[in-house]
């Protein structure tokens, strides 16, 4: 089997503000996200998963 990448998630750091980068290749999706609070740009980022990547079953 063909291992193939479905999401990618690049997340950054300059110090005062975390930004978050969402690649899904299902959906074509491109999303950037920025947050002084890295918990909640993790939580803004589990939010949008799951939905990009059920994409690929529709």
């Amino acid at each position: 089997m063909k291992e193939e990448t479905i999401c990618s998630v690049e997340i950054n750091d300059d110090g005062e503000t975390y930004t978050a980068k969402l690649q899904a290749s299902t959906s074509g999706v491109y999303k950037e996200y920025e947050n002084q609070n890295l918990e909640e740009l993790l939580e803004e980022l589990l939010h949008d998963i799951p939905g990009e990547l059920l994409e690929r079953e529709r």
